[in-house]
């Protein structure tokens, strides 16, 4: 178990993921069952694998919007950010996208520099979630990675007025003080 990470997972980890690698070579169609060994071999240090998985279950089944926003999500966090905004822009450019979609395309964005989009991104997902604090943070960082820092101060305080224990905002304010 494990696989470049550095650490070594529980093992509990491990056996699930000895046991979910044999349910995907008895049910290879199953597409669940990928999405399961993508979250396992991601918790067990194997980024790589994570992503191999999501892209198979994905493709088993193309229009589950949790393999999809997975997919972006790990693409974004193994730096590979152009490949997950490629394989979410589709996805995210449709008029109902779910707003766990937009958010990993936004982030997506925002790391490769493509400010502007990014916030536009984020400024849908809010649209179906205004109340949503992480939605604001998220936008937030955008806005200060683009030098807005009035915009980004706005979005952590609404997102604080909207979840007093959200951290991130707070700590996004020390930042830019």
């Amino acid at each position: 178990c494990g696989g470049g990470g550095g650490r070594r997972p529980p093992r509990s980890v491990c056996g699930a993921l000895d046991q979910c690698r044999a349910l995907v070579l008895r049910r290879p169609s199953m597409a669940i069952s990928w999405l399961h060994l993508a979250h396992l071999e991601r918790e067990s240090g194997n980024l790589d694998a994570g992503i191999d998985a999501l892209k198979h279950g994905g493709a088993l089944a193309p229009d589950d919007v949790i393999a999809v926003s997975l997919l972006g999500g790990y693409l974004g966090e193994a730096a590979r950010a152009r490949e997950a905004a490629a394989w979410l822009e589709p996805v995210a450019r449709q008029d109902d996208a779910d707003p766990q979609v937009l958010v990993a395309y936004a982030l997506a964005l925002a790391k490769l520099g493509r400010h502007d989009e990014a916030v536009a991104t984020f400024d849908r997902a809010v649209a179906a979630d205004p109340l949503n604090a992480r939605l604001l943070v998220e936008r937030g960082t955008a806005h200060m990675m683009a030098g807005r820092s009035g915009r980004a101060r706005a979005d952590f305080e609404a997102a604080i007025a909207s979840n007093p224990a959200a951290a991130r905002a707070h700590t996004s304010l020390g930042v830019l003080a």
